[in-house]
């Protein structure tokens, strides 16, 4: 089937812009905020934004959030065409499967949400962005519908110890950066 220029010109102008927005914890700093902000948008090369809502944390410190009901909370945003969010908690958080997790996003969903306690343990501020960012990017990767990756020289590879975490890239290997621009296009 051929489109008209007309046709094609109409679907460009409805093509909602994609964009990621922010909702972080209180407890980041400006500076963390910002390199967040410019490694996702090096990342995804889409604009990066903030949003009003936050996580709300539990009234323990100890106990950790529910990966699966902070998602849940996060599908109840208001929400931008074309934009998917990312929160950043300062509380720990864990699945029904494991317990402690850096962060949990849902594959071709329009959330993820990384908490910070475990990035943060012995962590100098510089080890903590790098942390911070490469977790977020993994996560924002399921949303955009990547997979686990077997290349250690992916930041979709599985890490479940911040020995793995620190080990891996902040970048997506050719496939995985091949499959991400495919499906970005076909959406």
């Amino acid at each position: 089937m051929l489109l008209s220029a007309a046709a094609i010109a109409i679907h460009l102008v409805t093509r909602p812009t994609e964009s990621i927005g922010l909702a972080v914890d209180p407890s980041l700093a400006p500076a963390e905020i910002q390199y967040l902000k410019d490694g996702l948008h090096a990342a995804y090369e889409v604009p990066v934004g903030m949003l009003t809502e936050s996580i709300k944390p539990p009234a323990d410190a100890q106990t950790p959030l529910d990966g699966r009901e902070v998602l849940a909370t996060m599908d109840r945003w208001p929400r931008v065409p074309g934009q998917r969010q990312l929160a950043i908690s300062g509380a720990h958080g864990d699945t029904v499967e494991r317990t402690f997790v850096f962060g949990l996003g849902r594959r071709a969903g329009r959330s993820a949400v990384v908490f910070t306690p475990r990035l943060r343990h012995r962590a100098n501020p510089t080890l903590f962005r790098q942390r911070l960012l490469r977790v977020s990017i993994h996560e924002l990767g399921h949303v955009y519908g990547l997979r686990h990756c077997e290349d250690q020289d992916c930041v979709m590879v599985y890490s479940a110890t911040l020995l793995a975490l620190d080990a891996s890239p902040d970048h997506f290997c050719p496939r995985c950066a091949r499959l991400l621009h495919g499906w970005r296009q076909a959406t």
